[in-house]
């Protein structure tokens, strides 16, 4: 669902997918001045390549089993501070810990599994054909765009997280 949402939310600002939401504010209130001179109809190029760019990157990292251990790899070093103080400082290299086996083609299936049905609930979302038994309108109200409520919910969670946490047994 979050897969979903998050799509959606990407077709809209970088496709221009969907119904624009109908607001009755102004873009600017007050002495503001706009912060450009003509409506923007289309996301900035800079702005649409870097988000390729990184979708690209999340997509090799998962799907290129000799990239993603390359990666583990380096990240390993970079944050093995007793291995580079070793090799740094004495001249002597540090044996690194193997990787584990993470990829499986079960897990590659379920990947592209999660991946179809999150694509497929924002293409539907966008398309404004969601199935009318999802309950959607208590969700929405959940979600009024104050910062407050935000802060409260996440209050909330926090204490029910903290509460099961610390219960007697748990």
């Amino acid at each position: 669902m979050t897969g979903g949402a998050v799509l959606r939310v990407a077709a809209h600002v970088f496709l221009g997918a969907g119904q624009a939401p109908g607001t009755s504010e102004p873009e600017t209130r007050g002495d503001e001045e706009p912060e450009t001179e003509r409506p923007v109809r289309r996301p900035p190029r800079p702005m649409v390549t870097v988000a390729v760019l990184l979708l690209a990157g999340c997509l090799a990292a998962g799907s290129v089993p000799a990239l993603a251990r390359g990666a583990d790899g380096a990240a390993r070093a970079f944050t093995d501070h007793a291995g580079y103080a070793a090799a740094a400082l004495d001249g002597r290299a540090v044996a690194r810990p193997g990787t584990e086996a993470w990829w499986s083609w079960s897990g590659a299936g379920l990947g592209l599994l999660s991946a179809a049905l999150a694509a497929g609930l924002a293409a539907a979302a966008v398309r404004g054909v969601l199935p009318r038994a999802l309950p959607l309108a208590p969700l929405r109200r959940l979600h009024s765009g104050h910062v407050g409520d935000y802060v409260a919910w996440t209050a909330a969670g926090i204490g029910l997280l903290a509460g099961l946490v610390l219960w007697p047994g748990g």
